[in-house]
């Protein structure tokens, strides 16, 4: 496959959307939702990530609205984007339908690459990225969860408002064996050792280390992702909602998203400003020391083992991490 034309970042902006429900539902401000819909609307599909029954993250095409929330939410484990995926999309630009396709920078630039680079009708929208860690990983958390929950693992929002807004929230959705559906909120993300794996950086693919797609030169039509201390940049926006950081790279993407702007209350912002607050875009992480550590241990001795050895926290952490929680309820005691 060949490699794919970059872009240099044309425009960038802090974007909210003005529906409450798209709003509540995205990890930001609404962004990659709007653009879906819009996508939708004018008779195209739109491929990005769902879990399946397994619990995996996979890459899906769809041409519903229902499909499309799936996707919302950010989803920290590395994709599968099967071969149908790439045929589906390839059949429908063929006929002439446009379809927009969400994913990591690398994931892009494969979709593209495999296209013809940039064929038309095909829009293409990725998010600043660290790195991913194994899929295998995530599965054996999966795993650990249900044994402790005695229940079928049905859905994973690492990052849900409902109760806390925009932070890092995660809720677990499980079926008992009777079939009743209940969820546990998890306040702090440390407490889930996957994720406090993913918050250390120690355990993502080796080639994330070096990642050649972290650059100002996107591979994508649009960059979305969360705009990180946006009440330094503009109180005006209700930064516990969650924010969108997104930069338009081509004039497809400009345009794409004039298309929708319309459903949002938006401030631009000079790119060195958005690159200061989710430098994601353009800085992956250092290789860190206990990366190989953890993946070995955790063939050799197990996920339960990994978890108490490197992402435990003591209980004086466990009580810190309540103090913000606790606050707000003395709040309403007083």
């Amino acid at each position: 496959m060949r490699a794919c034309k970059r872009s240099a970042i044309k425009e960038s902006f802090a974007a909210q959307s003005f529906d409450s429900e798209e709003l509540l539902e995205s990890t930001s401000g609404g962004a990659f939702r709007a653009l879906a819909s819009h996508v939708l609307g004018r008779g195209g599909l739109v491929c990005g990530v769902v879990w399946d029954e397994e619990m995996r993250a996979v890459h899906v095409l769809a041409d519903d609205i229902a499909t499309v929330r799936r996707m919302s939410g950010s989803k920290y484990v590395q994709s599968l984007i099967g071969e149908g995926v790439y045929a589906g999309i390839g059949s429908a630009l063929a006929s002439g339908r446009q379809v927009l396709f969400s994913g990591l920078p690398c994931q892009v630039a494969a979709v593209r690459s495999y296209h013809g680079d940039s064929p038309k009708n095909l829009l293409t929208v990725d998010f600043p990225c660290y790195g991913v860690p194994s899929p295998g990983f995530f599965a054996e958390q999966i795993s650990d969860m249900e044994r402790k929950l005695k229940g079928r693992v049905m859905g994973f929002r690492f990052r849900d408002k409902r109760k806390n807004g925009f932070s890092h929230t995660t809720v677990v959705e499980f079926e008992r064996p009777f079939g009743e559906v209940s969820s546990v909120t998890i306040d702090d993300y440390r407490e889930v050792p996957y994720h406090h794996a993913f918050g250390k950086c120690d355990c993502f693919d080796m080639p994330c280390y070096d990642c050649r797609y972290a650059s100002v030169e996107r591979v994508s039509d649009i960059t979305l992702g969360s705009f990180w201390g946006i009440e330094d940049v503009d109180p005006s926006f209700d930064a516990k909602a969650g924010v969108s950081m997104v930069l338009a790279n081509t004039q497809a993407g400009e345009e794409l998203w004039s298309s929708v702007g319309k459903g949002f209350e938006v401030s631009g912002c000079d790119v060195p400003t958005a690159i200061a607050h989710n430098e994601g875009i353009v800085r992956g992480k250092d290789l860190p020391p206990a990366r190989h550590v953890v993946y070995r241990e955790l063939a050799e001795r197990g996920f339960s083992y990994v978890a108490r050895r490197h992402y435990s926290l003591s209980l004086l952490r466990r009580v810190y991490s309540r103090v913000p929680i606790l606050a707000r309820i003395w709040g309403m005691l007083k």
